[in-house]
């Protein structure tokens, strides 16, 4: 009897080993699929095939290439998460912040004006409110 209880013990090991292995093995690769990188894609305005894209970390200084396909969209892909300035052949430059795991999209163009002609710096915008009602404090 007792002889049967450890094979019986052994044999129930074994089928846990196994199952425990058989979900590590199945769940494995998923874990490893994950990534912390950031993809960035755009359009440029206006420009030609071949266009390049040049994306600067500012924190590292670390510097991606691309050029744009021929209606001027661009994908950068496997950016590390922080701050990048971009900017494209035709002059136009902006900076985006990208976050780990994401994809960002960034349209560059020539800066327009607003539709009224140019645009009006103000110095000082003061927000003034009537009270309409008084909560008392308990």
């Amino acid at each position: 009897m007792k002889q049967q209880n450890r094979l019986l013990r052994r044999y129930n090991r074994s089928v846990l080993c196994c199952a425990l292995a058989s979900c590590l093995a199945v769940a494995a690769p998923a874990a490893f699929a994950q990534t912390a990188n950031a993809t960035l894609r755009g359009q440029v305005a206006g420009s030609a095939a071949g266009t390049e894209v040049v994306a600067k970390n500012v924190a590292t200084g670390a510097v991606r290439r691309t050029q744009t396909a021929a209606n001027g969209s661009y994908t950068l892909v496997g950016l590390e998460p922080g701050t990048y300035t971009v900017e494209a052949g035709n002059g136009a430059s902006q900076t985006v912040r990208l976050s780990v795991a994401s994809t960002a999209t960034l349209n560059l163009g020539a800066a327009s004006a607003p539709a009224g002609g140019a645009a009006t710096t103000l110095g000082t915008i003061t927000v003034t409110a009537k009270l309409k009602a008084r909560i008392a404090a308990p």
